[in-house]
């Protein structure tokens, strides 16, 4: 099966419904995201499909201005109705729902955060020939007034100027950053956290096998 985007869908808030259903096998991601002032906040993702979800680490933009993300995955145990939930003590939650189809093995991953108006998530090498890239990026918008996907990226999911997610759908092994593109007012002073995480169609020495490893039982 060929790696192709699916669908999405993002709110301000704890909840969010996939649009349709999803298919068993396939890739769903979401990215989970906080203004609030970050040291307290923690993230954990359920859903009405009981799919047993994964997390890689959180990424705090900075732990005293607030602005903090994670990404977590999991292969769709059915075919059917989904609802995600986020369980969080952040009074400003984003939430951003994916599905992928094709790729079920997690390759390699790379953070970062700054500011100013570059959000880069830092190079990763990607170890299978097709990958599925997949990036995000959560600020503190100070004094954003725009936010897009980098060159080479396709828009996902964006709430107001806070959250963006991105995706990729390559067909050579390389080296890859997750960008997106800000315009801001005078004199910016916003901070961002930007990751990348790839996925593959085969098995690469670095990846995991979400099947074998139970998240889609």
């Amino acid at each position: 099966m060929a790696i192709a985007f699916v669908q999405s869908a993002s709110s301000a808030g704890t909840s969010q419904a996939y649009g349709s259903n999803v298919t068993l096998g396939n890739l769903l991601l979401v990215v989970a995201g906080s203004q609030d002032i970050a040291g307290a906040i923690t993230f954990a993702i359920s859903d009405t499909q009981g799919n047993a979800w994964t997390a890689l680490g959180v990424v705090d933009a900075n732990s005293v201005n607030g602005g903090r993300g994670q990404l977590f995955y999991a292969v769709a145990k059915a075919t059917g109705a989904n609802t995600v939930t986020l369980t969080t003590g952040s009074t400003t939650p984003l939430l951003a729902v994916h599905e992928f189809s094709g790729a079920t093995f997690l390759d390699v991953q790379a953070s970062a955060i700054g500011s100013g108006t570059s959000p880069d998530s830092g190079p990763v090498t990607t170890g299978a020939a097709a990958e599925l890239l997949f990036g995000f990026n959560v600020n503190v918008p100070t004094s954003i007034t725009g936010l897009s996907a980098g060159v080479g990226w396709t828009q996902a999911e964006a709430i107001t100027q806070k959250l963006i997610t991105e995706y990729q759908i390559v067909a050579d092994t390389g080296t890859f950053d997750a960008t997106s593109a800000m315009t801001t007012g005078k004199s910016p002073t916003n901070l961002w956290l930007a990751e990348i995480a790839t996925f593959s169609v085969t098995q690469v020495s670095k990846g995991h096998n979400l099947m074998m490893m139970g998240i889609g039982a």
